[in-house]
């Protein structure tokens, strides 16, 4: 009942309820935040869902420098994308750090917008968040105030902007 993810780190799949992988992202990378493509699919906002655990690494000096990029491990394939600290911390707390898990995962809205960092970073190759997400599965009140923190603001406007276009076609 405990699941190897590598050597020394385990899941007890004999809680209640069972440890999941996207625990594991914080202890294989320290500063980790479950997000991107993992929250926004579970939360069912992004329909190609994948079986990865995608996380946010803090890029800081006060964290060793990461390896980012994609890590097999026994228990099943991580994806670690780096962001700035400011970025990966902006805004309170609770809008941006899912309050029901113990570990750290984002909110849908924080993982929309750690997508659309990285797509704007020239240091990254991802491409932006595809229109045709279910953005009425997100509080767009929120993503905002997050946006603004993150000085995110024209970069989401201009990405709802293509999303509704993309809806009515």
């Amino acid at each position: 009942m405990l699941r190897r993810v590598v050597r020394g780190l385990y899941l007890n799949r004999l809680t209640h309820p069972p440890a999941q992988l996207a625990e594991a992202a914080v202890w294989l990378r320290p500063g980790a935040v479950v997000s991107l493509q993992t929250v926004l699919g579970d939360a069912g906002v992004w329909n190609n869902y994948t079986g990865w655990v995608t996380a946010a690494v803090p890029l800081s000096p006060r964290y060793a420098t990461p390896s980012l990029g994609r890590l097999e491990t026994a228990g099943g394939t991580f994806l670690f994308r780096g962001l700035p600290e400011r970025v990966l911390e902006a805004g309170l707390e609770e809008e941006r750090l899912a309050a029901e898990v113990t570990y750290r995962r984002a909110t849908p809205e924080a993982a929309l917008l750690h997508w659309l960092y990285l797509s704007h970073s020239p240091r990254s190759r991802m491409s932006p968040p595809p229109p045709d997400l279910q953005l009425d599965a997100l509080d767009l009140r929120k993503l905002r105030r997050l946006a603004a923190a993150m000085k995110l603001g024209d970069e989401l406007e201009s990405w709802l902007g293509q999303a509704r276009t993309e809806i009515q076609m």
